[in-house]
């Protein structure tokens, strides 16, 4: 009886010592969401605790400022799960892309976490540069002419349509002028925009909206800064 008693005191004390929590979030350890779109992308993650001690994660993080996430519970039961939902923006990023998510936590096997998330941004147009330059101390109702280019990096045609009206009641489009107005796949063209300021424009952060005909960018949103001399002198 005292040996049978001593073996499951032992067991008992083994059991205890070895207790510990276990992060897991998929059997790859990666995510691979393939091709996407410009946009904002959507995931959820399930942070499980496999372990039979509770699962702290101490601090989360991402390894780029387009990423930003939300984690249900910090904490997390034996055996259960907390759901990770993760955003990312990518109106601006292009091509191949490769995220982290950075876990600390209590797992004393694998208390730092990289957990990486692959995909790769899909456009059939880019512009350049993707943001009109800015313009400072220029003159009231003065023409200012912008040039960018629109490379075609799609599988078809792409139309380029005429600007849409301003929402700013601080300039107008006087002029737009692409060198062609159907841009071949694997095309490139200039374009000339000329837009004028009006006098009561002080500091105008705005944008000038070009249609277009494909199905990733209906618009194109050219944004851009820009001041009047005799304001800026005040």
């Amino acid at each position: 009886m005292k040996i049978l008693l001593l073996i499951i005191l032992s067991f008992a004390i083994f059991s205890v010592a070895t207790a510990q929590p276990e992060i897991f979030i998929n059997e790859d350890n990666f995510l691979d969401l393939d091709t996407v779109h410009p946009g904002i992308q959507d995931i959820q993650l399930q942070v499980k605790n496999l372990g039979d001690e509770p699962l702290v994660i101490e601090s989360l993080g991402a390894s780029c400022s387009c990423t930003s996430y939300h984690l249900e519970n910090y904490t997390i039961a034996a055996n259960d799960s907390s759901l990770l939902t993760v955003q990312f923006d990518l109106h601006r990023v292009t091509g191949e892309r490769h995220n982290f998510l950075y876990f600390k936590s209590n797992d004393p096997v694998k208390s730092k976490l990289d957990f990486p998330i692959n995909l790769f941004v899909y456009r059939d147009l880019a512009v350049t540069p993707k943001r009109l330059p800015g313009k400072f101390n220029i003159p009231a109702n003065t023409d200012i002419e912008y040039v960018f280019h629109i490379s075609n990096t799609g599988k078809k045609d792409i139309e380029i349509k005429t600007p849409l009206q301003p929402e700013s009641d601080s300039f107008d489009i006087i002029d737009f002028k692409p060198e062609k107005s159907i841009i071949k796949k694997g095309e490139r063209v200039k374009c000339m925009l000329k837009l004028n300021f009006h006098e009561n424009a002080e500091m105008v952060v705005s944008s000038v909206k070009i249609p277009t005909s494909s199905e990733i960018h209906p618009i194109l949103d050219m944004e851009f800064i820009a001041s009047l001399k005799d304001r800026a002198k005040k």
